[in-house]
């Protein structure tokens, strides 16, 4: 009950931090802008390419662990789970549990390579969206110098954030470090994970299911072979998440270079990113582009906030409506798969 609550009063906090943004906007200039900008369709299509480089890398992770499976399979897959991280408060940790539903097989014996699989990729992700930050904030310097000193009054106090990034990477890298040496010993790890899998999973789950997981992930992470392919999709992933940033902003006519994009977006994702709680950043990553085209003083930035904003949304509905029709898609097939530890459902009896 009180998940729920704080669940609705999370969503409730986005709704009201969104509408905040339009309270004192141009509404009629934001929507003249729209009905000028031409082909907004096209801002749907970097999104695809995003998905598929991301179901590439997980792809070649799950090859690396011995799992037959598809890029096509994963595609599906990572819609259906986007749908998920799009529209719900901590929708991107729940949609690693959606990807994981849909790829196991009903045997069951798969499942603790594609936990280790899943859980590389949720390893691998804050350590490319660091490092890709701290590259937009070196290639937009200018940028970063200009908006921090907007911001904060302080220019000279720029060098904080790359330093916070920084020390956030090295945190990162050295926990990835720490749980690869764990688990190349896969008693210990799988003795300490194994009280928190197996509430999720049943009775059935068993110590030995644990270690089999510890394996898995030591010999993934134990190996940049397997690594640094994946790392590659993941950083195009999120490179073309700053293309299409851009591509809408030519749409509405805002001149600006991919530098510039590149530091906003990586810094703007991963605020998203650290508000984990709220579905899509919702609320707080708007806000921040709306300042950032004020601060950058763009043409008309009191309206090209907002209309940047309902287009980017507006491809987030889209690409929200198409996971949630393959989940539909699914949910028989799915549900008729027995969870790992549970009984058989009626039907299959």
């Amino acid at each position: 009950m009180i998940r729920r609550h704080a669940r609705n009063l999370l969503a409730l906090l986005a709704a009201l931090l969104f509408g905040a943004l339009f309270w004192n906007a141009p509404l009629r200039e934001t929507a003249a802008l729209l009905a000028l900008a031409p082909a907004l369709w096209l801002a749907l299509f970097p999104a695809l390419f995003a998905l598929s480089f991301d179901a590439l890398g997980t792809t070649w992770l799950g090859r690396s662990a011995g799992l037959r499976t598809t890029w096509l399979t994963l595609l599906h897959a990572r819609v259906a789970a986007e749908a998920v991280a799009l529209t719900l408060p901590t929708g991107s940790l729940l949609g690693e549990g959606v990807t994981f539903q849909l790829l196991r097989s009903p045997r069951r014996d798969d499942a603790p390579a594609w936990l280790a699989v899943l859980f590389v990729r949720r390893l691998l992700m804050p350590v490319v969206h660091l490092a890709l930050a701290l590259a937009g904030a070196a290639v937009g310097w200018t940028t970063l110098t200009r908006l921090w000193g907007v911001a904060f009054g302080a220019r000279a106090a720029t060098w904080v954030l790359p330093a916070l990034l920084l020390g956030l990477l090295a945190l990162v890298l050295s926990l990835t470090v720490m749980v690869g040496r764990r688990a190349r010993r896969a008693s210990p790890l799988a003795e300490t994970t194994h009280p928190i899998l197996r509430p999720f999973f049943g009775d059935g789950w068993n110590l030995d299911q644990s270690r089999q997981v510890a394996d898995e992930l030591g010999r993934l992470l134990g190996s940049l072979r397997r690594l640094l392919p994946a790392a590659f999709c993941y950083s195009c992933a999120l490179l073309l998440e700053a293309f299409e940033t851009q591509v809408i902003l030519s749409l509405l006519g805002a001149p600006i270079g991919f530098a510039e994009v590149l530091c906003i977006e990586t810094l703007l994702s991963l605020l998203r990113a650290i508000f984990v709680a709220l579905p899509a950043g919702l609320g707080v990553q708007d806000l921040g582009y709306v300042a950032a085209f004020a601060g950058l003083g763009l043409a008309n930035a009191s309206a090209l906030g907002p209309a940047f904003v309902v287009v980017k949304r507006a491809k987030e509905i889209c690409w929200a409506a198409l996971g949630y029709a393959l989940l539909l898609r699914h949910a028989r097939g799915v549900a008729s798969k027995p969870f790992p530890g549970s009984a058989p459902c009626a039907a299959v009896r």
